[in-house]
């Protein structure tokens, strides 16, 4: 057993091994494609890769012909320098340092060199004779020495290996028939190709005599005075130093000395060093010059922040001024106005004398005429009391005349009535006697529905729900039509005849699978397998997701077949089988969400599904649902369009009040505890959004979102358990 156990585990090397391989692949992957970009930057990124990882350059065919593509035809310095120096790092031997890295990569410059030269020389190759391309472009082009002169050492290392491994022929790399030393030489202006000619120099086979005719002479006037120079004299090489010209206008080459040998490596390091101190003065200066500018542009931005503030005081000081202006003419004003008022007050005062004069003499007046005054007022009201007491006689006898009329035709009607009476009493005779063979049908309609009631679900106590919903632990219902007072008898003669639906819906259950233990084994009588089914508690929110996943959906295939009719037993059936496929475990899953149901009856969404669902109760009723709740959110979209403001319109928001008075209009049979406990809901719905400012403007979309297959929230629950509610009404009148 632990042989085999050992055996069975993973290699974690091999693991480890293929997840380095795959990020190796990845990183590959990436850079490879850095080439074929136009960022600068990115290539040059790339090419850098290449010395850091040579089996990139290897193993990845399509690099080695980018990298020449880059040294021949492209001419932006960044990208040739980078490719030059990752090629110098490629060729070059690596150096030797003790160091105890298993990892550290090790550059293989004779692999790397094999390789070139392989890739160049085969057939199928798209980069054809490489070293030619390679070797022209490191001393014959004079393009691409104006963008490299800095770089004339490396190309010197680099020509050199490729000298000494690929064997070039120096006198058949370039064209026209000249030498390569030759061009070199010529191609240089200003002395940036000595390096060049070194290596020149030193890997050709030239006598004395050629050097003199064709290389000296020709490099002389480009070369300083004390240069190096190789050349062969037979079988010995020797070195020499160009003096300096003489005054015949020729130049003479001294053999080399050895202290000559040493001043000339003192000064080549020396020259060396200056170049290294020049170059990091000039990086300096860089570095100080973008200092500059970026302080500069600080500056600017400072003066213009300084004048813009000058401004802006300016500004304050003209709008100062023009406010003291302002508060000097209105004290002028105030002044002015006081004396308007002591002016006005003396004018009250006598005019308030007038007044008192002039109520005086009207008095006086009133006094004088009131005998004849009162005497003419009775003879006008004796007047008119007589047209009124005429104009009453004539209305009396008109009225008379109608009366008499309306006398004959109650006459009639008295007459038409009992005929009409005698023609009652021997309908009701005949209804009588079709109303005991309605009673006598009933009875027996009464002893088949008893009969059948074993497929539906038991009704719970409704008070009892609405003490145990938490959803409506804050409110009171006063449940009940508004034409109805009470039915609590048929609730609790329903709640006593559905204590058998359930139990002939798990007996159907049961007869196909059985509840048991896992260790029990046993068979039916028939010699069927009782399946064994694992009990599980399902919580109450993945009970309402199942429910509310099964009433869309039914929704949305009877949305694409109107025509068709899809149960709900169909449907969950079908969501169950696509889940989990297998019928014992659909029959688990089953049994166990039947269960559940049963357990969270209490809910009124969920006691809607299960009697819909064992078919106790029509699907009709949450279509019926649906609809309420779609004309609701017409209804206040309607208010809200009605309000005529683009705000109100565009955010959807209506006036709380006048929402509420909308849904008194929409709902008029509700009671008023009913509307309360609606009020309620959607004050709950407002303050759970958390939108803050005014409590008198609500969102529709806070009640009722447009955008929700299944809407939420306590206002649609409190309508739907109100609907719910009044079905389960309606439904113990008709079975009273």
């Amino acid at each position: 057993m632990g042989d085999a156990s050992i055996a069975s585990r993973p290699n974690s090397s091999a693991v480890k091994n293929r997840d380095a391989d795959k990020k190796r692949a990845a990183l590959w992957k990436k850079q490879a494609k850095s080439f074929k970009l136009k960022d600068v930057g990115k290539k040059v990124d790339g090419v850098r890769f290449c010395a850091q990882d040579e089996r990139f350059f290897r193993e990845q065919t399509e690099v080695l012909p980018l990298l020449m593509g880059f040294l021949s035809r492209t001419k932006i310095p960044e990208l040739v320098l980078e490719t030059l120096t990752v090629m110098h790092t490629l060729l070059a031997p690596p150096t030797v340092t003790e160091t105890t890295d298993p990892d550290l990569e090790v550059i293989h410059p004779e692999v790397n060199a094999g390789f070139m030269l392989e890739r160049s020389m085969s057939a199928d190759s798209v980069w054809k004779a490489a070293y030619i391309q390679l070797s022209s472009v490191l001393c014959l082009d004079d393009d691409m020495q104006k963008w490299v002169e800095a770089n004339a050492q490396v190309r010197a290392d680099i020509l050199r290996y490729l000298i000494r491994e690929w064997k070039i022929d120096l006198s058949t790399t370039a064209s026209g028939g000249l030498t390569a030393l030759h061009l070199a030489v010529k191609s240089d202006v200003n002395g940036n190709n000595l390096p060049v000619i070194d290596v020149l120099l030193s890997c050709s086979a030239l006598n004395v005599n050629a050097v003199h005719e064709h290389i000296l002479i020709d490099s002389l006037p480009i070369i300083p005075s004390g240069a190096q120079a190789i050349y062969l004299a037979g079988d010995d090489r020797k070195q020499a130093f160009v003096s300096s010209r003489s005054l015949d206008g020729k130049y003479h080459i001294i053999l080399t000395e050895a202290d000559m040998q040493e001043k000339v490596k003192l000064q080549q390091q020396e020259r060396k060093h200056l170049t290294t101190q020049l170059a990091m003065e000039k990086s300096l200066e860089r570095d100080l010059s973008t200092q500059l500018q970026q302080l500069e542009g600080e500056l600017t931005q400072l003066h213009l922040r300084h004048a813009y503030n000058r401004a802006e005081i300016e500004g304050e000081r003209r709008a100062v001024q023009s406010l003291e202006q302002d508060y000097a003419s209105l004290i002028d004003q105030e002044l002015e106005l006081k004396r308007d008022c002591e002016v006005l007050e003396l004018q009250l005062g006598t005019q308030q004398a007038q007044l008192r004069e002039i109520r005086s003499q009207q008095l006086y007046l009133d006094f004088v005429s009131s005998a004849p005054l009162k005497r003419h007022m009775e003879e006008k009201k004796w007047q008119e009391q007589h047209a009124a007491v005429a104009l009453q006689v004539q209305n009396a006898e008109v009225e008379n005349r109608q009366l008499e009329d309306e006398i004959r035709k109650l006459e009639e009607e008295t007459s038409n009535m009992e005929a009409q009476y005698a023609r009652d009493v021997q309908t009701k005779q005949q209804l009588e006697a079709s109303l005991r063979d309605i009673q006598a049908n009933y009875e027996q309609f009464t002893d088949a529905f008893e009969r059948t009631r074993t497929c539906y679900t038991p009704r719970p106590n409704w008070d009892s729900i609405v003490d145990e919903t938490p959803e409506l632990s804050v409110q009171k219902y006063q449940w009940g039509m508004a034409e109805s007072s009470s039915t609590g008898d048929e609730a609790k003669s329903m709640i006593n005849d559905t204590d058998k639906d359930k139990a002939g819906v798990l007996e159907r259950l049961d007869s196909t699978y059985n509840i048991a233990n896992k260790d029990d084994d046993q068979h039916a009588d028939s010699g069927r397998t009782k399946t064994l089914l694992k009990r599980r508690v399902l919580k109450k929110i993945d009970v309402e997701k199942v429910v509310r996943k099964v009433w869309v959906e039914k929704r949305k295939r009877e949305q694409r077949n109107p025509l068709g009719r899809f149960s709900l037993e169909q449907v969950l059936y079908e969501k169950l089988h696509r889940k989990y496929g297998f019928q014992p475990m659909i029959a688990e899953w089953g049994y166990n969400l039947l269960l559940a149901l049963q357990l969270f009856s209490w809910d009124s969404e969920i006691e809607m599904f299960l009697l819909c669902l064992t078919g106790a109760v029509s699907d009709l009723v949450y279509v019926d649902q649906e609809q309420m709740i779609q004309g609701c959110q017409q209804l206040l979209l309607r208010l809200c369009e009605l309000y005529n403001v683009e705000s109100f319109v565009a955010e959807r928001r209506v006036l709380l009040k006048d929402a509420l008075v909308a849904l008194r209009t929409y709902f008029p049979l509700k009671t008023s505890a009913q509307l309360q406990a609606i009020e309620q809901s959607i004050i709950r719905d407002m303050h759970k959004m958390k939108r803050g400012g005014n409590d008198s403007i609500l969102y529709i979309d806070d009640i009722l979102p447009l955008d929700v297959k299944y809407p939420l929230g306590f206002f649609v629950k409190t309508i739907r358990t109100q609907h719910f509610k009044e079905i389960h009404d309606y439904y113990a009148l008709l079975l009273r």
